[in-house]
């Protein structure tokens, strides 16, 4: 690579950190080609850029970035480092987990560190945090709705309630009231909410859920953020019956065939037949049991693939 290279490099990187609210720094080392593009595809799909990085350029590019303090960052700048950003703060989260159950695989990509509005999550362990936080924004209108309606309802209820209104008022709630809001600078709260971070913004609303009891179950659903499964939240009846293909057979065509042999029950010429069949024709499927339920179905499969064959379950 050459200096111009790098400096383009560490210019897109700045441009990255300085212009997206959520930066997700990963480890996907460990994971095959197939997976990487399963996992890459998902990010593109839900316009979440994410590339792979060297660890010198990433620091170079955190140095010349002076809008923001990414210091925590520094001593997790080893082995693999994959970045994801987005400014949408839980979605490269969300599509973290969908991967992970994808494709069975629990630990992968590792989260290193994740940077959202000034609050760092150091390790592996705050994928569900972070697929809870949502953007300050969101956090602001809930609690602004949340306040609205719970005041809408009381008044509500007084006004059913002639009598309760009219106690009040001989009490001069009425007066307390307009004498609180003219103590109260609405412009100036409103400022205080939207420069709280998403962290404070969080705990205002367990303050306002622990304290008060207002929370959105007890009054309207609010708007929050798609998740990324929402077209598949309907539950669809698992299936429990599979045919085992075999779609390719590696470099053991020996092995493989005594596999398929002793799974069958064939002869070892029927075996090589069905062996030869998913190597020389593709367009077809080549069966090697089926009809059997999920448990055996996984199990061939994974000795299968043990010895370097590729399995497809139908």
């Amino acid at each position: 690579m050459t200096k111009e290279q790098k400096y383009k490099n560490i210019e897109a990187l700045v441009s990255w950190l300085s212009s997206n609210n959520a930066i997700y720094l990963t480890d996907i080392s460990g994971l095959n080609a197939k997976q990487i593009s399963i996992f890459r595809n998902e990010c593109f799909k839900f316009q979440v850029k994410t590339k792979t990085i060297k660890n010198s350029l990433f620091k170079k590019a955190l140095e010349f970035n002076k809008n923001k303090e990414f210091d925590p960052f520094y001593d997790i700048l080893k082995g693999n480092t994959t970045i994801s950003i987005s400014n949408i703060n839980n979605l490269p989260a969300k599509i973290i987990k969908n991967f992970r159950i994808k494709t069975g695989i629990n630990n992968k990509p590792i989260i290193k560190g994740v940077y959202i509005d000034k609050c760092f999550y150091i390790g592996n362990n705050h994928l569900e945090t972070l697929i809870r936080i949502k953007s300050k924004e969101e956090l602001i209108y809930e609690i602004f709705k949340l306040l609205n309606f719970t005041i809408i309802n009381l008044i509500s209820t007084l006004k059913v309630n002639n009598n309760i209104f009219n106690i009040l008022h001989s009490l001069q709630i009425n007066n307390k009231i307009n004498k609180l809001n003219k103590m109260t600078d609405l412009k100036q709260l409103a400022e205080q909410l939207v420069n709280l971070t998403v962290k404070e913004v969080n705990e205002l609303s367990m303050v306002l859920e622990k304290e008060y009891n207002i929370k959105p179950s007890n009054t309207v659903t609010i708007p929050s953020v798609s998740n990324i499964n929402d077209a598949k939240s309907q539950k669809k009846e698992e299936k429990n019956i599979f045919d085992v293909i075999l779609k390719s057979v590696g470099t053991t065509k020996l092995a493989i065939m005594k596999l398929v042999k002793d799974i069958t029950g064939k002869s070892l010429t029927e075996a090589k037949e069905l062996v030869d069949s998913a190597t020389n024709d593709t367009s077809k499927d080549t069966v090697i049991k089926t009809g059997i339920n999920k448990e055996e179905a996984e199990k061939i499969k994974k000795q299968f693939e043990e010895k370097g064959a590729e399995i497809e379950l139908k």
